[in-house]
């Protein structure tokens, strides 16, 4: 399973943009070209004008295989949901509580009652602080929101959007944008 690197509206509960409008801001960037479907595109060359990649030699295939499969680099639109959605992976690390940075043991219990309710906060043991799911600190190995911008076969913590990509989507709609990685979609 490969994993992706999603971009997203800081606050997963904000009003999501028109897709359209998201498509249009990827476009003028180049990160887009033409569609595969109804939701993903190939990536374009602005891929690596806007996203910087570790390590010095990162090894990319924007070519889909022959075979069918998904495992390319190429650009998907998740949503817009009703209401946000949890992307995670089976590597995502252990949040902590953004009060006293205890860690989260056993966090994917409280992901299945997010999903159910939202709104349901968590409360830290080793502090009793309240928080939302959101608002735990997962150092950007998770994904939350109502239309997500996810560019398959990105590992996590190989790759950062630049402050154009992100500002761009941010005049597209949804105010401020985020980022993380997490396992594909699969889409």
């Amino acid at each position: 399973m490969s994993g992706s690197l999603y971009l997203f509206p800081a606050d997963p509960w904000a009003e999501p943009p028109e897709r359209t409008s998201i498509v249009r801001a990827l476009q003028s960037l180049a990160l887009i070209d033409a569609p595969l479907d109804d939701h993903r595109f190939l990536a374009a060359d602005g891929v690596f004008r806007h996203i910087t990649f570790a390590g010095c030699s990162p090894h990319l295939s924007f070519t889909p295989p022959s075979d069918g499969s998904r495992n390319f680099c190429h650009v998907g639109l998740l949503g817009p949901y009703v209401r946000p959605r949890m992307i995670t992976g089976p590597n995502t690390l252990k949040p902590r509580c953004p009060q006293c940075g205890q860690r989260v043991a056993d966090w994917r219990p409280l992901a299945v009652q997010w999903e159910e309710d939202p709104e349901r906060p968590w409360t830290c043991p080793g502090c009793g602080a309240q928080a939302l799911l959101p608002q735990l600190r997962w150092r950007q190995h998770v994904a939350f929101g109502r239309l997500l911008v996810e560019i398959h076969s990105v590992f996590p913590g190989e790759a950062v959007p630049g402050e154009r990509l992100l500002s761009r989507l941010g005049e597209a709609g949804g105010g401020v944008w985020d980022y993380g990685w997490s396992g594909s979609s699969g889409d």
